[in-house]
């Protein structure tokens, strides 16, 4: 016969789980975590530094690219990016008290019961990004087609792909270009289309802003907030101003070593402000209650007007080529 265990049940269970802890982390080979989907649209004039929002939260060492008079993003973009660190450092706490020893499994015991019971749970932040094309690129003409063009192509692009939730809005302005009547005026365009509960999920994103400091920034704000032009559209940003830049790429050429020292300790300060941003975000805006069917039927008469002209451009050519056709033969009169 065993002698009796002289171990309570409790910390019997405790060793139990920790075998099975064990186990779990050598040998089995998918593991399963929930997935906490984030919406971030990112919107704005073309040139305002989306996309280089997006490179920078997956490597704030990237070197920002050659500037260029053409938007580098055409059609609306979508990337996904898992937010590792304070989900991280949960997963870590989590595998160390399934090898606690025995003094630990006590003290624990004594506030929880068995681990396995409780176990916590491992949730990561996913982030949906989506970077937009330049909005209201205002061109020859049709202005306010082409604007709603680029809105409503977006939202249906969101929809056709099941993301009918907005965590937040970021309206991106360029600190060298600042924040004109053009800015304005679209900002007003897309509230009006979306709606005025759009600015509880809204933010205003200044970029390139990697070589400022923080009472530069103090001051811009101050400029921002009391600009009287602003103040129309300044109640949209309910979720405040922030900033993001990227190592500079003229400061790289010339291998400027204290200058990209203090944008990269910047640059990451930002990073870490957005992600915190993104990753805190709830209350998603809903998407698929915006009305658009008068601005879709609109879109769709223009588009059907374009392919009318199209087929009379045609037709005009396939005509004068029959009159060069006839001018050009031989005539013979008897």
């Amino acid at each position: 016969m065993f002698p009796p265990s002289t171990k309570t049940i409790k910390e019997q269970q405790d060793e139990i789980a920790s075998l099975i802890s064990d186990a779990y982390v050598n040998h089995v080979s998918y593991k399963v975590r929930r997935v906490i989907p984030k919406n971030i649209m990112l919107i704005g004039r073309t040139r305002t530094g989306k996309s280089t929002i997006q490179n920078v939260l997956v490597d704030p060492r990237k070197i920002g690219t050659e500037s260029t008079l053409y938007a580098q993003t055409r059609d609306a973009e979508f990337q996904s990016y898992i937010v590792e660190g304070s989900s991280a450092k949960l997963d870590q706490q989590a595998t160390d008290s399934t090898h606690a020893n025995d003094t630990n499994c006590q003290v624990r015991n004594q506030e929880t019961s068995t681990y396995l019971e409780n176990l916590p749970e491992k949730a990561i932040t996913v982030l949906n990004i989506i970077d937009t094309p330049g909005f209201f690129e205002h061109a020859a003409s049709a202005e306010d087609i082409q604007d709603n063009t680029a809105i409503l192509k977006t939202i249906e692009t969101c929809i056709r792909r099941e993301i009918t939730k907005c965590h937040l809005i970021c309206f991106c302005a360029s600190f060298e270009s600042g924040i004109n009547d053009q800015d304005i005026a679209s900002l007003k365009i897309l509230v009006e289309f979306l709606g005025k509960d759009v600015s509880k999920n809204s933010c205003l994103i200044i970029t390139r802003c990697e070589s400022k400091d923080a009472e530069q920034r103090d001051k811009l704000v101050k400029e921002i907030t009391n600009d009287i032009h602003f103040k129309e559209i300044a109640s949209y940003f309910q979720k405040g101003i922030h900033f993001s830049g990227t190592l500079n790429r003229d400061n790289w050429n010339k291998a400027q070593q204290q200058t990209l020292k203090d944008q990269f300790q910047t640059i990451c300060d930002y990073r870490e402000d957005l992600i915190n941003l993104f990753s805190s975000a709830t209350d998603p805006f809903e998407v698929k209650y915006c009305e658009f069917s008068d601005i879709a039927q609109m879109i769709k008469d223009r588009q059907d007007l374009m392919a009318q002209i199209a087929t009379l451009k045609k037709k005009g050519e396939r005509d004068e080529e029959l009159i060069r056709k006839l001018k050009d033969k031989p005539c013979s009169i008897s």
